[in-house]
């Protein structure tokens, strides 16, 4: 691809334009593929009015980012079990259905366009399903991703076990785009997982001492999550938070909840000795919340099944809910979404344990230093390379190609 940009650019190889460096190249090819599923996703942004599977070649343009998301439901014991998403208890009462209960599920990590969403649910069969509400305390570690020194980028995440001794969680030899890595969960060891947020709860409905419910991480920073022990047997697990001790990892290491090596990619950790250790001692964020566990061993006509959520926009989600024949019911779970949650609507009815996303992901960034090429399938490579020439002809010739309106008309 860089070699037919470079040939589109140069106006094949007449050295009118010069100093296109691989990085440049990167960037726009990047640009390019964003602008490029943007167009395939939207039906109003091409010129064949087609979006997202509604045609064959809008099926092709964009399935190799189509993904899957399960969140299941955990048991507890013979007949009881417990869903993954935050309870929030009562959040309107509908004159036609009672009370509406919310349950509240993170996106993932590499979300970008949603396609359908369906629910693992509770179905008392038009009987109220008993439930007992459980609470969980989650941690958090921020953990900056760069040391502004250009290029290093994070090599190795060490956390203290129970005796205070550093083990290593998380390193890579950093092929691909950095944040990628990061907030993959392939490549975590021993339960921590990333996160974009330290929030899981809905703070600001119930609490006047937030002022947001989840504050998205930006490029420069994430969240570790820490995986959950039992500590004594018979209580509830709780999260396995550490410092380093003098006696377990040295005296510089005493009190550090965590120690990030940063050092530059495509290179042996340290070798050269231009690894830097950054030592984290803020303490990891607490989020607290409530997950709902259904008792049907009282109920012996609840039965578990999966159906498939209906979308609302947020300005007609409680009509709908007064409406005798669009209301929350265990056939008609409905969901909004709100920064990066999935929010379920629900009746006492039925009780929503676990939820399967289906999505658009966000592509992996193409980086020729570190060879990685575009996933997107191959037939959409020249259409990339000819948006990709045009964006550069217009920022070099002031400007040559109307960029938006153009592709538009030109989008196959």
């Amino acid at each position: 691809m860089h070699i037919a940009i470079n040939l589109g650019v140069q106006k094949l190889a007449s050295f009118q334009v010069d100093n296109l460096l691989p990085q440049e190249i990167d960037h726009e090819i990047n640009m390019a593929i964003r602008r490029f599923i943007n167009q395939r996703y939207s039906p109003a942004s091409n010129r064949k009015g087609r979006g997202f599977e509604q045609s064959q070649k809008r099926m092709d343009d964009l399935r190799n980012l189509l993904e899957d998301y399960h969140v299941p439901f955990e048991r507890i014991s013979e007949g009881e079990s417990r869903g993954k998403g935050s309870f929030f208890g009562t959040v309107y009462t509908s004159p036609v259905a009672g009370q509406i209960f919310v349950e509240r599920f993170k996106l993932p990590i590499d979300y970008m366009y949603l396609i359908n969403v369906k629910s693992d649910i509770v179905d008392g069969c038009h009987i109220p399903v008993s439930f007992k509400v459980v609470n969980t305390e989650d941690k958090f570690l921020r953990i900056r991703t760069g040391t502004g020194i250009p290029g290093q980028v994070i090599r190795k995440i060490e956390v203290p076990n129970v005796e205070g001794v550093l083990e290593t969680v998380f390193s890579t030899n950093g092929l691909r785009n950095n944040m990628e890595e990061l907030l993959n969960p392939m490549y975590y060891s021993d339960g921590f997982t990333p996160s974009l947020s330290f929030q899981d709860g809905l703070g600001d409905m119930f609490s006047d001492m937030e002022i947001s419910d989840s504050p998205v991480a930006d490029s420069n920073e994430f969240y570790l999550k820490y995986p959950f022990v039992v500590v004594t047997e018979g209580t509830p697990p709780e999260a396995l938070v550490h410092t380093a001790t003098t006696a377990g990892a040295g005296a510089e290491y005493n009190g550090a909840y965590a120690v990030v090596t940063y050092d530059y990619p495509l290179v042996e950790l340290a070798a050269d000795g231009s690894g830097e250790e950054g030592i984290i001692l803020e303490a990891p964020y607490t989020s607290l919340k409530e997950t709902r566990a259904p008792d049907i061993r009282n109920n012996r006509f609840a039965r578990f099944r999966r159906t498939l959520c209906k979308s609302v926009q947020h300005d007609d989600i409680f009509a709908l809910l007064d409406d005798p024949f669009n209301t929350a019911k265990p056939s008609n779970i409905m969901y909004t979404i709100q920064e990066n949650f999935v929010d379920l609507y629900s009746n006492n009815k039925s009780i929503p344990l676990g939820i399967t996303i289906k999505y658009l992901r966000k592509p992996i960034n193409v980086d020729l230093t570190a060879r990685v090429g575009c996933e997107l399938a191959e037939h959409t490579h020249h259409e990339l390379v000819e948006m990709t020439v045009k964006s550069i002809l217009e920022s070099f010739e002031s400007p040559r190609y109307q960029t938006q309106s153009g592709e538009v008309l030109e989008s196959e």
